[in-house]
């Protein structure tokens, strides 16, 4: 009897701590009045897509995860974790929605006022949105309390909305996470603005990226190529988006830099490239200091800072919570080079001023340092100037061009009116032009007396006047064609010299004794250099002195020019022009030159 009592007593305890200890089983995707969620527990859509449960690290978050990616979409408690690693969801019989912590104050999520015995469900949809209902006596939905949707963290789904409720006038945005380890809200936020239709990203309350005005399902200022994935939703004073492709659950996050990307890791918005002085790509301009410029950035370097530098701590407070927020302080302060993270959260900062030098290394200290922008913008820059400059010459050139053709028409009138038709040179210059008249250079005697042979070394003022003979050419055209447009005549002068008759561009009034027909062709060969279509194939201005001045320098071939409006496409692919002309001093023949 003895023993089968100690059975029974075993039996009874045995049972007794099993239904104890034994797992209530939760619905799969509801909470009812009286259900709780706990720190071991998960519930879960009817598809399986997305779960609710409790991350417990340091601190203890109430999370909505996308399965599929293990992406959290919404965070219950970002700006209030449980420091003691508890935490229950529970749903009473009065309709509350609430998570208790031990030691903590509890955090209400809803608060009913309407008193006990309230049917009601919280229930996760296959969209992601948790959601609380008031039902009827028969079970069917009477009214949606409160969901998740209407309390965004960083990421934006399908069906979640941007703007105001026009129901309650609450705001609906996004706020970036504090850094990649703290859900806490941080210094990004991106917002649906009604009046002007725009997506725009402030940071601490100034915009620093904007989306452009919404036209035809398009924002101005994100890639079309991004833009072709989504179906954008406007109604009253919300935004919302659908994916094209229904089959993929797709997703916007604003991360802790100021860059919006979706789950494909398409970038969308690049706010952490705004520095107030640029507006590329929707970024905003503001007042920065007059010691940063266009062309400086922040880059991450990662080894190790040598050199005359000093640093300086700054201090965690509420104001500098984020590394965009002690990236903000630096700019701000001319003495400051760059910054990098103290704290193992990322939250705090060791500002870098003085000068410095780096070595790089994989394994080193993560650093932020301000420096000229990557090569694509400052080779954009380069282009800039160099066009100017090139402008500005041009200009010049124009201008000297006119004046010569003013000073030459006028020497020709004088010229025509006396009848004379010298050009004076110096006693030096035909002595070494004919090599001291050397009996080499002799030719014979006639009345004058001796008669030599000579070759003078052209100046740079013969030179440019050489150069500018080409332009006396296009200006001459002009006056005579005044209907057609300058990129035809310049085609034109290029076509004929193509062909080998480039004499044909000068005036028929010059007498074609009066210059060496060698020269005249080299002037225009250069000249059509000079309007290459690449730049890097042009020649600058000592290449040019020196093929006028220097006459056995090899001249390569020019295309087609880059002011003809018809481009390279006129020219037949196989077509060789042809170049004949002859140095009448030296008798040297060049003929059948190919393009490049």
């Amino acid at each position: 009897m003895v023993e089968d009592k100690v059975l029974n007593f075993f039996l009874v305890f045995s049972l007794l701590w099993l239904w104890a200890n034994a797992k209530v089983e939760l619905p799969s995707d509801s909470l009812k009045p009286g259900d709780v969620l706990n720190i071991s527990d998960k519930l879960c859509s009817a598809s399986g897509n997305y779960c609710m449960q409790f991350d417990v690290t340091d601190v203890t978050y109430l999370q909505i995860i996308q399965t599929s990616g293990s992406w959290v979409i919404w965070t219950a408690n970002r700006d209030q974790p449980s420091l003691n690693y508890s935490g229950v969801l529970t749903l009473d019989y009065s309709g509350t929605l609430k998570i208790t912590r031990q030691h903590e104050e509890p955090i209400t999520l809803y608060n009913s006022t309407q008193g006990t015995n309230i049917s009601s469900i919280a229930t996760l949809f296959d969209s992601g949105n948790f959601v609380l209902q008031e039902l009827y006596p028969n079970g069917s939905v009477k009214s949606t309390l409160w969901q998740s949707f209407d309390y965004p963290t960083d990421t934006l789904v399908p069906g979640m909305r941007l703007g105001v409720n026009g129901r309650t006038g609450q705001s609906w945005l996004l706020v970036s996470y504090e850094s990649d380890e703290s859900p806490a809200s941080g210094a990004f936020t991106l917002e649906w603005e009604p009046t002007s239709a725009q997506l725009i990203i402030r940071r601490r309350g100034q915009i620093y990226w904007a989306s452009g005005i919404l036209k035809n399902n398009k924002f101005e200022c994100i890639s079309e190529q991004v833009q072709d994935m989504y179906e954008y939703n406007v109604d009253n004073d919300s935004f919302s988006y659908t994916p094209q492709n229904g089959e993929y659950v797709q997703y916007w996050a604003l991360y802790d830099s100021g860059k919006l990307a979706d789950s494909q890791k398409n970038e969308i918005a690049s706010a952490d490239q705004c520095y107030g002085y640029n507006t590329d790509a929707g970024c905003q301009t503001w007042n920065i200091p007059s010691c940063r410029h266009d062309g400086q950035t922040f880059n991450t370097l990662k080894g190790e800072i040598k050199g005359q530098y000093n640093t300086t701590v700054v201090p965690l407070d509420t104001s500098l919570r984020t590394m965009s927020d002690c990236e903000a302080a630096c700019w701000n302060n001319c003495d400051c080079v760059g910054i990098y993270s103290f704290s193992a959260n990322r939250i705090g900062c060791i500002s870098i001023h003085g000068d410095w030098e780096f070595t790089s290394s994989d394994d080193g200290e993560s650093f932020r340092m301000i420096m000229p922008k990557p090569s694509e913008h400052n080779g954009r820059k380069k282009k800039i100037l160099v066009g100017a400059v090139v402008a500005t010459i041009l200009f010049i050139l124009c201008v000297g061009i006119i004046w010569l053709i003013q000073k030459i028409r006028k020497e020709k009138r004088r010229t025509m009116e006396t009848g004379r038709n010298l050009r004076v040179f110096s006693y030096a210059s035909v002595m070494k032009a004919t090599n001291g008249f050397s009996l080499d250079n002799k030719l014979g005697e006639g009345g004058f007396g001796s008669v030599y042979k000579g070759k003078l070394q052209m100046s740079i003022e013969v030179a440019i006047k050489r150069l500018s003979s080409f332009g006396v050419l296009i200006l001459e055209i002009v006056s005579n064609q005044r209907n057609n447009r300058f990129g035809s005549l310049v085609r034109h002068a290029w076509e004929l010299w193509r062909d080998g008759m480039g004499l044909k561009l000068l005036d028929p009034a010059i007498n074609v004794d009066s210059f060496v027909q060698d020269q005249v062709l080299r002037c225009i060969h250069v000249a059509l250099l000079c309007l290459e279509e690449l730049a890097f194939d042009r020649p600058n201005m000592s290449e040019i002195l020196s093929m006028l001045t220097n006459e056995n320098a090899i001249l390569s071939l020019p295309q087609n020019p880059a002011i003809d409006i018809g481009g390279r496409d006129n020219v037949e692919e196989n077509e060789t022009p042809a170049i004949r002309y002859t140095d009448t001093r030296n008798g040297l023949t060049i003929s059948n030159m190919s393009a490049r």
